[in-house]
């Protein structure tokens, strides 16, 4: 694989969306489409392009702040391209804008990638039920992290160990009122 993403993820502040990801390594990278679509379309915009790092075995940080969108729900992906052309489509992840009564924020686990636990934080915009479970690559629910009700503008803090589980990419999903935010993980053993 040509760029191992280690994370990709989409902040709302007002009416910007700020995505940032992390790569673990990358070979021959040109760089990264960022692209997004809005709640009823089927078709992708490209909103901009990064630069990537040609070659690395660092880690290495990446953002882009899409100033464009209005109210709404809107995918965002990314799309990484290899010096050859030949390109890869990252997950997806959503963002809600002017909607915060029903807003949820998870940040990004750290440390990550990580080797076994690893801590997971979530605010909620309003109180309610909430559920944090954590996903495989294949869509299967592997482990509940937290679930119960939660008190809006609290950040919550939780350790997710996964020792019993092999290495790989997985999927931490946060359900709030009527928001969903997903992110993704590194298990390195």
């Amino acid at each position: 694989m040509p760029v191992e993403l280690s994370s990709f993820a989409a902040s709302v502040t007002g009416k910007n969306v700020k995505l940032s990801w992390q790569t673990a390594t990358e070979t021959n990278s040109h760089g990264f489409d960022v692209e997004r679509k809005g709640t009823g379309t089927d078709s992708w915009s490209t909103l901009g392009f990064v630069k990537g790092q040609g070659t690395s075995s660092t880690a290495a940080n990446y953002s882009f702040v899409d100033q464009a969108a209005t109210a709404g729900t809107y995918q965002y992906r990314l799309k990484q391209i290899d010096r050859d052309g030949k390109f890869e489509y990252s997950s997806v992840v959503e963002a809600v804008i002017g909607l915060s009564p029903a807003s949820v924020e998870l940040s990004g686990n750290y440390p990550n990638p990580f080797n076994p636990s690893t801590s997971i934080s979530f605010t909620l915009g309003t109180s309610g039920r909430a559920s944090l479970k954590v996903y495989d690559v294949l869509g299967k629910e592997v482990a509940t992290v937290a679930e119960g009700m939660f008190n809006a503008g609290e950040r919550n803090t939780f350790t997710f160990n996964a020792q019993n589980l092999t290495s790989g990419v997985y999927y931490y999903r946060l359900v709030s009122n009527n928001a969903v935010e997903t992110r993704t993980m590194l298990l390195m053993k």
